[in-house]
């Protein structure tokens, strides 16, 4: 049996984790319960510990601060964390501390009590695998090749993107990672191809941290930090996971096809949205509107190739979708004070001059 350490400030979330939640089933068992950091560490000091839970937002000593003395004296411990949804910078914080995961008090009352422990004990199965296997390896980096059917389920795992929402389809991805001994390569090319599919919604914090994924052990902690971010946006929480697909959908064609005349009817129709639905839907979920985000488009695809290419100007309209080279120039020059030619001459970086494009989104 694994020994749990459950620790919150709050007396009755603590009896109700104890009383409510299957440990035994799970092979775990409840050896103590603390109400702040500080006396966790007490109980530390005299007790056998294999799994602390605990709460983020306490007095005397935070869940943060217990967690950092935690790892100092107790390196294996494997650590969860509670917290509310508005915790939610507290919980990424915590889980570059290393927790395995994290239980959003919110949700428990909304899930199956079971799921949220099997979430947990597989996790700490795979850890355990990955320091049996590779004792000397930081997490893991040296993992046999994955054959083609293994890659393949890895993407039909994480797209559609139901287990951001759904307990369960998530247990079921983190469970078939520690049961197999996936190349590293495979699990970064998936999870490149998860980033792309959530770019037009993702704030650049998240696409930062999960693009400098490099061990297995960092693509679980970044998929944990994913899916307590999506959870946590409530323009997010309002739209069944299909529109949300179905919108992303959207945001890709119209990358993809910049060339061509867009329209708003046109796309809604591709992604099998009724057009009123299709503009509110893309608003809220995308953050700006259809028509500023074909714009922004636009001028970005615009800018790479005036600086990547020595494309002419009327070449370089005609691909990003603009009807001319005289309108292009004349849109161009209202918003960056500047005309093509001038931009390509100075070599301004592209990025400077989409802010001002994107205040105005």
């Amino acid at each position: 049996m694994m020994r749990v350490l459950i620790v919150d400030d709050d007396r009755l979330a603590r009896t109700g984790l104890m009383n409510l939640l299957p440990w035994n089933q799970f092979g775990l068992q409840v050896v103590g319960e603390a109400s702040n950091g500080e006396k966790a560490l007490e109980f530390l000091q005299e007790n056998e510990v294999d799994l602390l839970i605990t709460d983020l937002a306490m007095p005397v000593l935070s869940g943060i601060d217990l967690m950092r003395q935690v790892r100092e004296l107790y390196p294996n411990l494997f650590i969860v964390v509670l917290s509310y949804h508005q915790d939610f910078e507290l919980v990424q914080e915590a889980l570059r501390l290393g927790a395995i995961d994290y239980i959003a008090k919110i949700q428990l009352e909304k899930v199956k009590l079971e799921e949220v422990l099997e979430r947990i004990t597989k996790r700490i199965q795979f850890e355990l695998k990955q320091r049996t296997n590779h004792p000397n390896d930081q997490g893991g980096q040296r993992q046999q090749s994955a054959s083609p059917e293994e890659q393949a389920w890895i993407m039909a795992a994480m797209m559609p993107f139901d287990w951001l929402r759904d307990a369960s389809k998530f247990a079921k991805l983190t469970e078939y990672m520690s049961q197999h001994k996936l190349k590293l390569e495979a699990v970064q090319e998936a999870s490149e191809k998860l980033l792309h599919k959530l770019n037009p919604i993702l704030p650049e914090e998240r696409k930062v941290a999960s693009a400098s994924i490099v061990t297995l052990s960092e693509w679980h902690t970044e998929i944990i930090a994913l899916r307590a971010w999506f959870q946590n946006e409530q323009k997010l929480s309002q739209y069944s996971i299909e529109i949300i697909e179905a919108i992303l959908r959207a945001a890709h064609y119209i990358r993809e096809h910049l060339s061509e005349d867009l329209h708003l009817d046109q796309v809604a129709r591709e992604v099998s949205v009724s057009r009123s639905y299709f503009s509110e839907c893309f608003k809220e979920i995308v953050g700006i509107s259809f028509q500023n985000y074909l714009r922004n488009a636009r001028l970005e695809f615009a800018l790479k190739l005036l600086e990547e290419t020595t494309l002419p100007i009327y070449a370089v309209s005609q691909k990003a979708g603009y009807p001319n080279e005289k309108y292009f120039s004349k849109v161009f020059r209202s918003l960056f004070h500047l005309l093509p030619s001038e931009y390509r001459a100075k070599g301004i970086k592209s990025s400077d001059l989409m802010k001002s494009v994107y205040q105005l989104s």
